[in-house]
């Protein structure tokens, strides 16, 4: 990872900070621990529903009824995230950070 700027290493420092919340259930990678590798998140899915999503995917699955957090909900045994006190920035700041890292299924 090549760092140009103060602000690229704000991103990275946040993005650290606010995925070490994450790491009990998420690889940064592609593997699965409890629930799914955050590798790639960012190619499937829409930026702003992986905000709502990281942030309350209870209400997703349960309120909103949304067909994706549904199907996740299902293929990972129904495990619940726990609603995560994180802002949008902070959300960003966390696929920014995975995002910027090299894994061996990029090559």
């Amino acid at each position: 990872m090549i760092v140009n700027s103060a602000t690229e290493i704000i991103i990275i420092l946040s993005g650290t900070i606010s995925f070490l919340n994450l790491y009990s259930c998420h690889y940064s990678d592609y593997r699965q621990l409890v629930a799914a590798g955050l590798a790639g998140a960012t190619s499937k899915y829409d930026l702003d529903w992986l905000i709502a999503y990281t942030q309350n995917s209870q209400k997703l699955i349960y309120d909103d009824k949304d067909p994706i957090a549904i199907r996740l909900h299902e293929e990972y045994n129904k495990v619940l995230m726990p609603i995560q006190p994180v802002t949008d920035k902070e959300v960003i700041a966390i696929f920014e950070y995975v995002d910027g890292l090299k894994h061996e299924s990029d090559n």
